[in-house]
């Protein structure tokens, strides 16, 4: 079982090549309100593939000083401050086992590193959170581990003053509960969705809702979801060649802060679930009647229904608008097959982009393009699109659609045969920063203004990305 899990884990994994870009650089002009700088992250091969920050004009790309740079270790995990001045982050200086993390504050007008010498942690934290007020920081990390599977078991919700210098473990969550998704809500609570993960690494019970009130350091509310599947799932029965039958799903996930409200879109049904944050509860289920995707039409022609031995599952993407009335819906669909020697293969379709009216939960946009990811700007009203559709063999990029997220239409088509992923924006929304995802990396930035890309620069390793204010 195992085994098994951990070969269909890779399978998700695999990466990606894509072919190189052509276009030319267009004219930049910096901004008198934009920040001094940001970080572009590469691996630095006289450091063994070890990542270093560089402080760069975040128009130009250019570094603001030849002496400038951080040692930004094997793997980090970073927030940004309410107020923008400082970069909180775990730094791990390896890859083995996530041994000895640090954090450290980096501030954003002299790149100086304050590292915290009492904090250390030897696990993979979860994402890093500011409080709204910045007083804190909130992670969570494993506290017990499954000696005969290797795998958490219970998971810590821990705290660290800032202007104290404190550390403390505000409490410790249900058992078998893994966090995915956490928030401090308007009204102080801390709203954490996850779900429950027995030691194989396989969803149990209903996904979950914690409300937890961090100064009472307890649970105050759960709500179990019943009927959302989230997590890898077993099935009932098995594939013909014998082994387990099981699916990875992976919903929706789109936070509402302003209005108090969270949509879950389904990975396995078309179904919406809104929960309310201010009075802790489900109101509102329903199903919704898509168009039929490119995806699915795609699906119709490669891959006859005899020959799909096992479906692997749905990944699923999901944003709020600014105003809180339209709900983006993408995602993409795994199918894992058995060829004619017996060696299993898979392919990724794309399953377009749907807009959702929040109000009716009706669909009032579909997108027939080959997209499964995208990146929404609300300073400057931009959607963009990215995709591909990845095939034995083959695979087929889809480049960036910039779409107007108001009008739902179309602005501009880029590099069409390349992959790219939406690293974040620039702080007034001008810019988008994207990552060409090829066997040699560039990053790029686009002019919103004029649905350009207006500068890239070639990585000199295997990664290269700017560490964002806003990330998509």
């Amino acid at each position: 079982m195992k085994k098994w899990i951990l070969c269909l884990m890779l399978v998700f994994s695999v990466g990606c090549q894509a072919g190189q870009n052509t276009l030319g650089k267009g004219k930049v002009e910096s901004l008198p309100n934009q920040p001094a700088s940001l970080l572009m992250v590469e691996d630095d091969k006289s450091r063994n593939g070890l990542l270093s920050g560089t402080p760069v004009d975040p128009v130009t790309m250019k570094p603001v000083s030849d002496k400038l740079k951080l040692d930004l270790g094997h793997h980090y995990n970073y927030a940004v401050s309410p107020d923008r001045k400082k970069i909180a982050a775990f730094i791990w200086p390896t890859g083995k086992e996530n041994e000895k993390g640090r954090l450290s504050f980096i501030d954003r007008t002299t790149w100086k590193e304050s590292v915290q010498q009492k904090i250390e942690v030897d696990e993979r934290t979860g994402p890093l959170i500011y409080h709204p007020d910045g007083s804190s920081l909130l992670w969570t990390v494993p506290a017990e581990i499954d000696a005969t599977h290797g795998v958490p078991s219970v998971f810590s919700l821990v705290r660290y003053m800032i202007e104290d210098k404190t550390e403390e473990e505000v409490l410790r969550l249900p058992k078998l509960f893994t966090p995915y998704e956490t928030h401090v809500l308007p009204s102080g609570l801390l709203a954490m969705y996850g779900q429950t993960i027995d030691e194989n690494n396989l969803a149990k019970d209903a996904p979950q809702l914690l409300f937890i009130d961090l100064e009472k350091k307890k649970v105050v509310q759960a709500i179990h979801i019943k009927g959302l599947a989230d997590g890898q799932i077993q099935r009932n029965e098995s594939g013909s060649d014998g082994m387990p039958n099981i699916t990875a799903m992976k919903p929706g996930v789109a936070w509402d802060l302003a209005r108090n409200r969270l949509y879950i879109v389904h990975a396995d049904q078309n179904k919406v679930t809104v929960i309310d944050l201010q009075k802790r509860a489900i109101i509102q289920e329903k199903a919704y009647k898509p168009s039929i995707s490119l995806a699915q039409r795609i699906q119709h022609w490669l891959i006859p229904h005899a020959e799909a031995k096992m479906a692997s599952g749905t990944d699923i993407r999901a944003a709020i608008s600014p105003d809180g009335r339209s709900l983006f819906i993408t995602g993409t669909k795994r199918e894992v097959e058995t060829q004619t020697n017996g060696v299993s293969g898979y392919r990724e379709l794309p399953l377009g982009l749907q807009v959702m009216d929040t109000s009716s939960l009706r669909i009032k946009h579909h997108v027939d393009l080959p997209v499964n990811d995208f990146g929404l700007s609300p300073g400057s009203g931009k959607l963009l699109l990215t995709g591909y559709i990845l095939e034995p063999k083959q695979q087929k990029n889809s480049g960036i659609y910039i779409f107007n997220f108001q009008t739902m239409k179309m602005e501009e088509h880029l590099e069409g045969k390349t992959a790219f992923f939406v690293d974040g924006f620039s702080e007034d929304f001008r810019y988008a920063y994207v990552s060409n995802w090829s066997e040699h990396p560039e990053q790029c930035i686009i002019d919103l203004k004029t649905n350009k890309i207006a500068d890239r620069k070639k990585g000199n390793g295997h990664f290269i990305s700017l560490m964002p204010l806003y990330r998509k």
